[in-house]
């Protein structure tokens, strides 16, 4: 049976947009995001990745679309080198954007108790209204677009950001380059904790990477399509890494693209990046649960067997060494 409350959760989080700004859109080209003047020449795109095990990586993708029938979009940044792939263009952030919402609210908003309460609920299970409620501390509107941009724009790369908050459209590169800033704030930052105890329920994709923060967004479009996306960062050797992917299907299917996502993050752990999927817990009445408890079984089954045999002559010789250590006055240990 569907728990209520995660139901409850998960409608909230396929809101398109805020009731009070439905008409919104962009003033900016989707495909080109305006850089800050803090930005540095652009990186370099397509796939000539030096990493072990993402060589090739835009026929690897590609073969990923054609799987799940989905286009994709992947960027790998990590602070001077961006690798990208993908046929899949710019997407709205949706829930991607509860990010730096709630890092300016703890910055700007008086009450840091309030702040961190609701960036519990906007991070961890997407709570729209946790998420509207940060964006009301912030200030008006206009107020909270500005600021809100100004956070995203210290990576380096300006994003006009929308009213309606969901729809604003952060390319895929550019959210990378803000995953690979979010690795310098300190990880004591309610907004980098929260980000490493992301719902059950939403930790596919990024989520099946262990001790990797991110959050999702996803949602439903107008054209029918349904467009789920994630962003996250990590360290290795010495190098910090923020990582931004995607998946649209133009049919509407949620399950689909998280089978997309989570084939990428399969290529990331299977990279030289020393990143490692999370163990896979076993529930109860799956088979390898019932395989675990049939070996249970027969391994009782054979101690039991071997209890009830006469002893062989190794047991004999033991019991009559351990007699005779114990005659001795020696401590004898059962190994």
């Amino acid at each position: 049976m569907t728990n209520p409350v995660n139901m409850k959760r998960r409608l909230a989080a396929l809101l398109v947009v805020l009731p009070l700004a439905l008409g919104s859109c962009s003033s900016q080209d989707p495909q080109s995001p305006e850089t800050s003047a803090e930005s540095a020449a652009p990186a370099p795109d397509g796939d000539d990745s030096q990493i072990d095990g993402l060589e090739d990586l835009d026929s690897k993708v590609a073969a990923i679309e054609e799987q799940t029938n989905t286009q994709i979009g992947f960027s790998l940044y990590d602070g001077t080198h961006a690798t990208n792939a993908g046929s899949g263009g710019a997407l709205p952030a949706w829930s991607t954007i509860k990010v730096p919402i709630a890092l300016t609210a703890l910055e700007h908003c008086d009450d840091r108790d309030f702040v961190v309460e609701q960036t519990t609920a906007a991070i961890d299970w997407s709570d729209n209204d946790a998420a509207f409620a940060l964006w009301r501390c912030i200030g008006s509107d206009e107020e909270a677009s500005r600021l809100v941009g100004e956070e995203i724009a210290t990576s380096g790369v300006s994003v006009h950001v929308e009213p309606a908050f969901g729809t604003t459209t952060w390319p895929i590169p550019a959210q990378a380059r803000y995953a690979q800033h979010l690795a310098s704030i300190p990880a004591d930052n309610p907004v980098i904790q929260e980000m490493h105890k992301i719902d059950a329920e939403h930790s596919y994709g990024l989520g099946t990477i262990a001790d990797m923060p991110f959050k999702g967004g996803w949602s439903d479009a107008d054209d029918g399509s349904f467009h789920v996306r994630q962003l996250g960062f990590f360290t290795a050797d010495g190098t910090d890494y923020g990582i931004a992917i995607a998946a649209r299907s133009l049919l509407g299917s949620e399950q689909d693209c998280h089978d997309a996502l989570d084939q990428l993050a399969a290529l990331l752990t299977s990279s030289d990046l020393q990143l490692r999927a999370k163990d896979k817990p076993v529930l109860p009445g799956h088979a390898d649960s019932e395989h675990a408890e049939n070996a249970e079984h027969a391994e009782n089954t054979e101690h039991a067997e071997n209890a009830e045999e006469p002893a062989g002559t190794d047991d004999k010789e033991n019991a009559a060494a351990a007699e005779g250590a114990e005659d001795a006055g020696a401590d004898t240990e059962n190994s």
